[in-house]
């Protein structure tokens, strides 16, 4: 999984979330909402070469967001002597496709209030 954090401040010297980002703009693959489990909300994301990934938005208890995407980049192989997986899942293009679907659902105008008066949804 994927800290959805690593997308808005990605760490320094780090430019895989922002090449994700770019390229998530650039392609502007089809998202598509499947369903919403407790936590848990689940996304296709189709590319231009009609291949599809399946991506889950989980939110934790205290509030942070991860993702989690099928892709080669988002699910690490594991190694077989170990059992662990071999990388640390990276920022993909159909992570932050989900992510940009999602920041487009949210209300600008809510953010300028205090937390207080926010709309609840």
């Amino acid at each position: 999984m994927i800290s959805a954090l690593e997308f808005v401040h990605p760490v320094e010297g780090e430019k895989r979330a922002a090449n994700a980002i770019g390229r998530a703009l650039s392609l502007s693959p089809k998202v598509t909402f499947l369903a919403e489990c407790g936590l848990e909300k689940f996304y296709r994301v189709e590319g231009s070469e009609m291949h599809r990934y399946l991506i889950i938005l989980f939110t934790d208890q205290d509030g942070q967001q991860f993702i989690e995407c099928n892709c080669h980049a988002g699910t690490p192989m594991t190694d077989l002597k170990t059992g662990l997986p071999a990388w640390a899942a990276r920022p993909c293009y159909h992570a932050a496709a989900v992510l940009l679907f999602e920041a487009a659902k949210i209300d600008l105008r809510q953010l300028e209030l205090p937390f207080e008066e926010r709309e609840m949804k």
